[in-house]
């Protein structure tokens, strides 16, 4: 849509194959995609916005959806950092 702002999502658990995937239908889609996860080597070169660990601080109020992959610990998801804001978010698992 026309004058609309582009909408962004992290993905906690980016590099996992499912949640690769969902960033890339994202991306199709028109979102800007960032995420975070341990291991980063297979996302080099990707055009999305990648951080190594699970920090909260990857997550302000510019994020539209953060989706965490349940294969990442729920103390490492930085969920702390959008449970108390407007920010949506669900479960890829």
């Amino acid at each position: 849509v026309a004058g609309r702002p582009l909408k962004r999502a992290h993905l906690i658990g980016i590099a996992g194959a499912g949640m690769r995937s969902l960033a890339d239908v994202l991306d199709e889609a028109g979102w800007q995609v960032s995420g975070s996860d341990l291991d980063c080597a297979s996302l080099a070169g990707s055009p999305y916005d990648v951080w190594q660990g699970h920090d909260s601080n990857c997550i302000n109020d510019s994020i539209d959806l953060v989706v965490h992959s349940d294969a990442v610990p729920l103390a490492a998801r930085g969920s702390l950092a959008f449970a108390r804001s407007a920010i949506r978010r669900c479960s890829a698992g």
